[in-house]
């Protein structure tokens, strides 16, 4: 039997993770949720997951600060994707944190659903890149 592919939700905003939620759900992903970066850690660190998709901009920790310590960590493999409406000056504090996928907002739910896909084949294809 195929394991399901687990995605980790980490956004502030409730509506957010609700819609994608839902949406990723019904792609037939296994969808976890975290309301800050503190809380997306700590679900890496315990769970399988096979992609992480955060905001930027949360409370606590926000999602640089995440990723930063999540490849610090025993997960760092974990690839990530971040969704923002991101300003000019972010995609260079992006491009640092190495093998990070950015989806802009706003954005159809079908677009996010292809990325998905593109980052897990590529991660298959090349691990050693994440």
């Amino acid at each position: 039997m195929k394991k399901q592919t687990t995605v980790l939700l980490a956004d502030d905003e409730p509506l957010i993770i609700d819609l994608l939620s839902f949406e990723l759900g019904q792609a037939g992903f296994r969808v976890l949720q975290a309301k800050n970066g503190k809380d997306a850690l700590d679900l890496c660190i315990r769970d399988d997951i096979d992609l992480l998709i955060s905001d930027i901009n949360m409370p606590d920790t926000g999602g640089f600060k995440l990723v930063k310590k999540l490849r610090a960590s025993d997960k760092g493999q974990i690839p990530i994707l971040f969704i923002t409406g991101f300003a000019a000056h972010e995609l260079i504090e992006i491009s640092d944190l190495g093998a990070v996928e950015v989806l802009s907002k706003p954005f159809e739910p079908a677009t996010l659903i292809n990325k998905i896909k593109q980052i897990l084949k590529n991660q298959r294809e090349n691990p050693d890149d994440y």
